[in-house]
């Protein structure tokens, strides 16, 4: 059975902060760091705040998808200028992409941190292979958000989510292939015929160019080599079949190369 850990006043065990609910003061920030990374990359995303003045505990959770990121294994570390004598992270739920995260001051001594501190730092590794766009997000599973002062006021939080970037296969072949060939087309949108212009920068020995349109069918594919230097093909309406949208691709097995072209 899964548990949610209690708030932060009831592992203080302090009567005043039992007036927390009824005292509310200035607004603390937390976010995580935003990061551009690839496939099977380890990286670190800190928990940053701001106006984290006075503050003698604070618990909340963070949650991830488990299909593009792996949790490195108890990876979690504190700020080493906040004092802790308990675990401060909660990996029971890591498989499913939640953490919890909970901190209280040993003395019940108010503590502050400059603004852009990082609270805490949690390592990652990428498991996704594809290019995507995610983010380290903040909820209240497996333990629930609270933050306090010294004052016996609860203070309001305000969570940003850190934005992580996976630069995956496809866009790794897309930069290559800008370094590869160069592709233009005359005229483009086009009604009956066009000419593709392809300016090769090294040879390709085996190379795939074909022709999709916007239901991602293939109207034309052809397989060739390709040397260095210029080469240009060709295409008249016939192969389109219809007005629309079109994507010439070039790929080979060290870049991919896509165009669009308008049939009108």
């Amino acid at each position: 059975m899964t548990k949610t850990i209690p708030p932060v006043r009831t592992l203080l065990a302090v009567p005043f902060l039992l007036l927390l609910p009824f005292c509310v003061s200035a607004q603390v920030a937390v976010y995580a760091t935003n990061h551009t990374v690839t496939p099977d990359e380890e990286f670190t995303v800190e928990i940053k705040v701001q106006n984290f003045d006075s503050v003698v505990g604070c618990q909340f959770s963070i949650n991830w998808d488990t299909t593009l990121f792996r949790l490195k294994e108890e990876s979690g570390v504190l700020n080493s200028e906040l004092e802790s004598f308990i675990d401060n992270f909660n990996y029971a739920e890591a498989d499913s992409g939640h953490l919890g995260f909970l901190w209280f001051d040993p003395a019940i001594e108010p503590v502050s941190l400059e603004d852009d501190a990082t609270l805490f730092s949690i390592g990652f590794e990428v498991v996704e292979e594809e290019s995507t766009i995610d983010s380290v997000r903040f909820s209240g599973f497996p333990v629930t958000v609270e933050f306090a002062n010294a004052q016996e006021e609860q203070l309001e939080v305000d969570f940003t989510s850190g934005a992580i970037s996976i630069e995956g296969i496809s866009d790794l072949l897309d930069r290559k292939g800008k370094e590869a060939v160069t592709v233009t087309c005359a005229p483009n949108p086009f009604e009956k015929q066009t000419q593709v212009s392809l300016d090769f920068k090294q040879r390709v020995d085996r190379g795939t160019l074909r022709i999709i349109n916007a239901q991602g069918q293939v109207v034309m594919q052809r397989e060739q080599s390709f040397e260095p230097g210029l080469h240009t093909l060709d295409l008249d309406r016939k192969i389109f079949g219809q007005s629309g949208n079109y994507y010439l691709e070039i790929k080979s097995t060290d870049f991919l190369v896509t165009y669009k072209l308008i049939v009108l």
